[in-house]
């Protein structure tokens, strides 16, 4: 599953230098087993600063309609027609009108680009005040405040869900209101 995970750093970072300040922020919670005690610990085994929320931050920026992000390369899937050959007739226009026609490139030819390889944006790194001030930005599941542990909508009400929850939401926005003065860096966390 791929979380948005909010990492609350100092307020001189920007996106194209916070990567060390997330990786220690991060480091205490990558997954861990213990063989012998056949212990699982921690949360993350990837994560990448925006990756899958890319933009997540910026309600007029879709990452996957940015031009940089597409790959040039006709479609594997179709050849760069944007229409699978191997559908045939039947249900054709249920296939289209679920993808466009070819569930590699929606139709378009041309796939997406991997989120690994999306072009990073500013807003990836964001400022918690900005945070705060905009209630229709999207909180993040999980947060990592500085020397005062991690907020986990899981650990909170057990819901694995990435509805809109609006209790949930204020609790975040409450723990965050003390950095306002800080940053907040929106990251892609596998676990």
């Amino acid at each position: 599953m791929h979380e948005l995970v909010g990492v609350v750093v100092g307020p001189e970072f920007t996106r194209a230098t916070v990567q060390e300040a997330v990786a220690e922020a991060l480091a205490p919670f990558e997954e861990r087993w213990d063989d012998d005690t056949e212990e699982h610990s921690g949360w993350w085994d990837y994560w990448a600063i925006g990756g899958r929320w890319t933009g997540v931050w910026r309600p007029d920026y879709e990452a996957q309609d940015d031009p940089r992000n597409i790959d040039r390369r006709p479609c594997p899937i179709c050849g760069g027609t944007g229409h699978r050959p191997d559908i045939g007739n039947v249900n054709r226009e249920e296939y289209i009108a679920w993808c466009g026609g070819c569930n590699g490139c929606q139709g378009k030819g041309h796939q997406v680009k991997c989120p690994t390889e999306w072009v990073p944006i500013e807003e990836d790194v964001l400022s918690v005040e900005q945070l705060l001030a905009d209630a229709s930005l999207r909180v993040p599941r999980r947060l990592v405040l500085p020397d005062a542990g991690v907020l986990s909508r899981e650990d909170w009400d057990g819901d694995k869900s990435y509805d809109w929850n609006e209790h949930w939401a204020h609790l975040v926005r409450e723990r965050l209101a003390p950095f306002r003065a800080a940053k907040i860096v929106s990251v892609d966390v596998h676990n």
